[in-house]
């Protein structure tokens, strides 16, 4: 798993690359850590890249929304791949997640 971290004027945005298997998960959650730190909880994850995700990643990705929206900001999914929304839509996380089609759409919420 590669993470690359954008900072924008309104959120810090997060593309992850890869497997977010367990063997990334503590990766994972340090970038969001960080990014909930350096953007006064306003996170953007963009999935575009992201092949595969695991039970511990999904788990990492919920603690972060609410640890996000407990500090008054978001964290907002992007552009996930097929097999990663059928994921979020079996397990009901694209009811929990707010999800958009770009970067650019989830800035301008």
């Amino acid at each position: 798993m590669k993470i690359r971290t954008e900072e924008t004027a309104n959120a810090v945005v997060l593309h992850f690359v890869g497997d977010a298997d367990v063997f990334s998960v503590n990766s994972i959650r340090e970038a969001l850590q960080q990014a909930l730190e350096a953007a006064n909880s306003h996170v953007i994850c963009e999935l575009a890249g992201m092949e595969f995700v695991c039970s511990d990643a999904l788990g990492c990705l919920i603690s972060a929304r609410q640890q996000a929206e407990d500090g008054g900001g978001f964290l907002r999914l992007v552009n996930p791949q097929n097999r990663i929304a059928d994921v979020l839509e079996t397990t009901q996380l694209n009811q929990l997640f707010s999800i958009y089609g770009s970067v650019d759409e989830a800035l301008a919420v």
